[in-house]
């Protein structure tokens, strides 16, 4: 996916509050620590575009895609608040369904595995953090 140089600058600028990056698994899980109390980790998830059963596929019959990736970025957020509870809040990947009793993924950022766009979606998690913006859209303000 090619950015615009003021993308590129917002994912550089909210990739500054990275305080820490741990590789997990081998290159296929990596934590993005940002300060003490948010962090953002992403898992690399590889498809077999020729099984009929793959979730790829299963997402293109549905219609929730368009174009099958050969891998995706599974994004994982953990918010700890004043009280030390931990959260899933500011996850750009999930939504709330359109019944609102649920986390959906949110296809509009399925993104491929590459650095660029594992950029992309650890800054958009912290832009929503720096913002309170949480899946469901609304400010956070008890934690």
């Amino acid at each position: 996916m090619k950015r615009t140089e003021i993308e590129q600058q917002i994912i550089n600028h909210y990739m500054q509050f990275v305080t820490d990056v741990e590789t997990i698994v081998d290159d296929r899980r990596i934590l993005y620590r940002v300060g003490d109390r948010f962090a953002v980790e992403v898992t690399r998830c590889d498809h077999d575009l020729n099984n009929p059963h793959d979730m790829m596929r299963v997402w293109r019959k549905a219609g929730f895609i368009k174009t099958m990736l050969p891998t995706h970025i599974a994004v994982e957020t953990y918010y700890y608040d004043i009280n030390g509870n931990c959260w899933g809040l500011y996850n750009v990947t999930h939504k709330l369904s359109d019944d609102g009793h649920r986390r959906i993924i949110n296809f509009d950022y399925l993104r491929e595995w590459t650095q660029d766009n594992i950029n992309e979606l650890v800054a958009e998690c912290i832009r929503m953090r720096e913002m309170g913006i949480t899946h469901q859209g609304e400010a956070v303000t008890a934690c």
